[in-house]
């Protein structure tokens, strides 16, 4: 097993080369007389430094033996008075971090006063004993490990590279994952790393367009996200997480592992396996966490310029608890501040980085989460330093720079991880959210496309931005216009397409997604998006190649396994849809749908019992399934608990109110039930005569319901003359059975007699 450490601070890098200062401190006073390695300086090392700076550890020397302090001495006093280490960016705060990395000013200044009078050794026997380290993994045997498929070769000059690694994950059950640890593997080329997960296979597509192992970038284009408002995050001499209670992740068959490795080349070629450690737990989240992004993307720095700063702000809807944050620039990145003012107007400081360095970038997580009431307003603050005095601008002599995801380009984002009371606050809290970052974006795109006025990925982003608004017309315009630039751009046209085919034009809506395959056979929403149109058309052999495809590509597609279910029973080929459906429900046992198509099949094939339960579930998942609704209800009359059947068909209605063959099939459950005490003709005429308004007064269905609402309430010249009305329309459309069927319900009228279902 590869070695981690437990304990002590990232020290990466030479203490020489390190930034300006953060904390820097004046040296004490009240040092004794001699200050030596034994007494003193191996007991602040061992403490604070040796974690990472030891053989075997992520620092590029050690510091675990008086020769080696004394070899390091002069960098140690630069290091440490400066504030630089050990690498820990925040101040300190009245809320305090979980892993703090400071000294002590009495620390600083016995090393500084260890070195300047000459580093004496003092009586070694008095020297503390060397920590100990846990080789392995940190929190002992994972249940899972999960390691990346292929070896990466990192070169042994050149710039820092962000490297995505997808790695599978072979689960037969959905699991919860209290904690995560990752072994980075050899050498100490990973500075820090984030953990993600994708259940797209978007990744996968990323992975297999690079020819390398694995595909760059911080933000690359895949799905790749953290799991349910965690933040997995490791950095060399970290402990990792136990795991808070109540706040485990769940970890779905046919999800992907996207490890995110920050690498930095160390002067020889390494070779990088990288593996992650899952540990399971079979207690379910039981409190509900989300995670916003508070950020802009106007960010435009002239050369030479300091000081420039970036804000953003958010109201929060609910009550919530902060649990950490994640706060994220590039090397111009200055100074960093986020602060909670509460509804009373107090002011509480959340997080003050006086400093910021992107190499040493971290999740901060709270020792006590902090409260934040309804109605607080979350702050953001980041100022950019793009003058020659930055120790780490990348551009010699500077240049301008913008947003944008390459570490070259600039970021300001704050990420913010909030627990909340249950599910409707969080929904409360992703609805609002959702309305500030969509007008955010669109801000966001319009500011950078005054900028670069021919970005084409800009253009996109800013249709897209106006088609959640409901803009179909202006976000075409801002689609067309891109292909317009770039008619190789493809995102574009797969915007354009679903904007025509919100509109309801289909047939350009399909010739846009066919454009789009062409171009890139392996799109998978594209194919998707092409199979359901030809579905629609009743093109099912189309449509079901086209699913198949989908498959081929993305075998964890639930979607595409329960559509092509249905092309199947469109296509009467039943027995052929049942495993498709099941496959579909293995992958996502919380499809609605899929339980609805599986019951309506199970019912078809006579497998009462099968089918109920199915409906049960989808109405259980889905409390606003409409169709679940109906079909249960329609399935518990058939059973005979004409009842609970009624109930089911109300609570349809309620859910879809324009929908008339609903109301005309619980119309005729009330006027025609086996059972007299169910009956309500009064309401049965009601419902009837709403679904024949709704259908224009020309349904021979919807008018047979109407004429059995009629006799059961006694009105039979109406009934009589409503079942001739609906016979005649049939005949006309080659509806042959059901005017037999009709017919033999007009001959109970014409006698003076309602119709009861058998």
């Amino acid at each position: 097993m590869r070695q981690v450490t437990t304990l002590g601070v990232l020290l990466t890098v030479t203490f020489a080369c390190e930034p300006a200062a953060t904390n820097q401190v004046d040296v004490p006073v009240d040092l004794p007389d001699t200050v030596t390695f034994a007494a003193h300086i191996a007991s602040i090392l061992y403490e604070n430094c040796v974690a990472c700076h030891r053989v075997g550890g992520h620092a590029p020397f050690s510091l675990t033996s008086y020769e080696n302090a004394l070899l390091q001495g002069p960098a140690m006093v630069a290091a440490t008075a400066a504030g630089r280490m050990p690498p820990w960016l925040p101040k300190r705060g009245e809320h305090r971090f979980d892993g703090e990395r400071f000294l002590t000013p009495w620390q600083i200044g016995a090393i500084r006063k260890w070195v300047e009078s000459g580093a004496p050794v003092g009586d070694s026997t008095a020297a503390p004993e060397l920590p100990t380290f846990v080789h392995g993994w940190q929190l002992g045997e994972p249940d899972m490990v999960l390691e990346m498929p292929d070896a990466f070769t990192l070169y042994a000059s050149g710039p820092d590279r962000f490297r995505n690694f997808v790695i599978p994950v072979d689960l037969d059950r959905p699991r919860y994952v209290r904690a995560v640890d990752l072994d980075p593997g050899e050498g100490y080329v990973v500075h820090h790393a984030m953990i993600m997960v994708d259940d797209t296979r978007s990744s996968k597509r990323r992975d297999r367009q690079d020819p390398e192992p694995g595909f760059d970038g911080m933000f690359a284009g895949s799905a790749a996200r953290p799991p349910s408002g965690s933040f997995l995050g490791w950095t060399p001499g970290k402990v990792p997480n136990q795991g808070t209670p109540g706040l485990a992740w769940k970890l779905e068959p046919g999800m992907d592992i996207v490890l995110q490795l920050h690498l930095q080349p160390r002067g020889g070629e390494q070779e990088v396996r990288a593996a992650v450690g899952l540990y399971f737990t079979d207690e379910p989240p039981t409190r509900v966490s989300f995670w916003l992004t508070l950020g802009s993307r106007k960010v435009d720095l002239p050369a030479g310029k300091r000081g420039i700063e970036v804000f953003d702000s958010y109201v929060l809807p609910v009550d919530a608890q902060l649990f950490g944050m994640y706060p994220h620039a590039h090397y111009l990145g200055d100074e960093i501040e986020s602060t909670a003012i509460l509804p009373g107007g107090e002011t509480i400081p959340l997080i003050d980085i006086p400093r910021w360095n992107f190499n040493q970038q971290d999740f901060y997580r709270y020792v006590d989460p902090v409260p934040l009431p309804r109605g607080t307003e979350l702050t953001m603050r980041i100022s950019f330093d793009n003058s020659d005095e930055n120790p780490l601008n990348p551009n010699k002599p500077p240049r301008r720079v913008t947003y944008g995801p390459a570490s070259g380009d600039e970021m300001a984002n704050l990420f913010v991880q909030l627990v909340v009371r249950d599910s409707t606050d969080l929904q409360t809290l992703e609805q609002d959210f959702a309305r500030k970052y969509q007008y955010d974006l669109e801000e966001g795109m319009r500011f950078l496309l005054d900028v670069f006025p021919d970005n084409v990925s800009y253009m996109a982003e800013l249709g897209h931005a106006r088609q959640e608004r409901g803009e179909l017309a202006e976000a075409k315009r801002w689609y067309q216009r891109a292909l317009e630039v770039d008619p190789t751009y493809q995102p574009a046209r797969y915007n354009l397409a679903t904007a025509v085919e919100a509109e309801g034009d289909l047939a350009g809506a399909k010739q846009l997604y066919s454009s789009v395959i062409r171009a890139e056979p392996d799109n998978v929403p594209a194919l998707y998006n092409l199979a359901a149109l030809l579905q629609a058309d009743g093109d099912f052999n189309e449509a079901m190649l086209t699913y198949l495809d989908v498959i081929a590509l993305e075998p964890t597609h639930a979607r595409a396994h329960n559509n092509l279910g249905n092309a199947l029973v469109e296509a009467r080929r039943p027995s052929d849809a049942l495993p498709y459906y099941l496959k579909a429900l293995t992958l996502d046992p919380n499809q609605a749908d899929a339980h609805n198509n599986l019951a309506n099949l199970y019912s078809s094939l006579g497998q009462p019992d099968s089918a109920l339960a199915h409906f049960r579930q989808a109405v259980k998942i889905d409390p606003l399934h409409s169709l679940a609704h109906f079909n249960y209800g329609r399935a518990l009359v058939e059973r005979g608990e004409v009842a609970d059947g009624i109930a089911e068909m109300r609570a349809s209605v309620s859910i879809q109110p324009d929908w008339y063959i609903g109301w005309a099939t619980l119309a005729w459950t009330l006027a025609t039930s086996a059972d007299a005490s169910l009956r309500n003709p009064r309401q049965a005429i009601e419902y009837a005569r709403r679904a024949s308004e709704l259908s224009d007064n020309v349904h021979p269905v919807v008018l047979d319901a109407l004429a059995a609402a009629y006799a059961a309430d006694g009105q039979y010249r109406r009934a009589v003359d409503t079942a001739e009305r609906a016979i005649q329309i049939a005949r006309s459309a080659g509806q042959m059975g059901l005017v037999d069927r009709i017919e033999s319900r007009l001959a109970y009228y014409q006698r003076g007699e309602p119709y009861a279902v058998p």
